[in-house]
């Protein structure tokens, strides 16, 4: 059975980008564009694994894991960042971050971070 992963983050491009590289490795995609709908998302969905944008609209990354992880504490949940988004990347680990994955996104990069979620943290 293909694990399911929750993509949030406000760029469509940035999405699309990450739904194509999972399907082409076997995981099963969903998107949401802000914190709310990957809420409401998650909720329907209960994917296995959650990738946040740290921008995502109506809360930060780390409220939005810190939001779903109250609900369903077990889910692995990374957080997505670029370069000087140190503040919102610690916090997103205080709310139960696993991994952290830089963007932009590099197909190596997100390989590693999914093989290896077992490993905490996990950076890339």
């Amino acid at each position: 059975m293909k694990k399911k992963v929750l993509v949030v983050d406000p760029s469509l491009y940035s999405r699309m980008i990450l739904r194509d590289l999972l399907a082409c490795n076997g995981y099963s995609v969903c998107e949401a564009s802000s914190g709310a709908q990957a809420i409401e998302t998650f909720k329907k969905v209960l994917p296995d694994v959650l990738m946040v944008d740290a921008n995502v609209k109506d809360m930060d990354g780390a409220q939005a894991i810190e939001n779903i992880r109250r609900d369903h504490p077990g889910v692995v949940a990374i957080i997505c960042a670029s370069a000087g988004q140190r503040s919102v990347v610690s916090q997103a680990f205080s709310a139960g971050a696993t991994a952290f994955c830089a963007k932009p996104y590099r197909e190596k990069s997100i390989k590693a971070t999914l093989r290896s979620l077992n490993r905490q943290p996990v950076f890339c």
